[in-house]
């Protein structure tokens, strides 16, 4: 049996999981409804993924938006007046 599940990098931390609950939690995520035995846990194959987040005021996103493709930013054919 082949399951995939990912989570971002912040999403265990952000939770205040342990490495072993951030596993089941991702098991679990994955499908996965079996008991879940330490056997189990160390036959399981991991990604580590590494990210990076930035964060920008709305009014910064809209000019950058506007600056680089030369209009503002749509979202389901309404368009924003900022």
């Amino acid at each position: 049996m082949r399951l995939r599940a990912t989570y971002l990098p912040e999403v265990a931390a952000h939770e205040g999981w342990t490495k072993v609950e951030a596993i089941e939690s991702l098991m679990r995520k994955a499908g996965y409804d079996g008991a879940i035995t330490e056997a189990l846990r160390e036959s399981v194959n991991l990604t580590r993924y590494q990210s990076t987040i930035f964060t920008m005021p709305y009014s910064d996103y809209i000019s950058y938006i506007k600056a680089t493709r030369g209009v503002a930013p749509s979202f389901a054919g309404a368009k924003l007046n900022h």
